[in-house]
């Protein structure tokens, strides 16, 4: 991220860890509800999508914004 002078961003991922890593590097952790979801998991993300649709959307007003 100081590398690229990222700013904002986000993590998509099935996985906890995937959740930790946005979380633990100030992005917005976005929790995919196919695959290996658990319901747990699926809490502490800041987003959840059910399919890469959702995700195409969820860029789009974020990018707006």
């Amino acid at each position: 991220m100081k590398k690229y002078s990222i700013h904002h961003g986000a993590v998509v991922g099935d996985r906890l860890s995937d959740i930790n890593a946005a979380k633990g590097n100030g992005l917005t952790a976005i929790r995919s509800r196919f695959d290996f979801a658990q319901e747990e998991e699926l809490a502490q993300a800041d987003l959840v999508i059910s399919s890469f649709e959702e995700l195409k959307n969820v860029i789009g007003e974020k990018v707006v914004k």
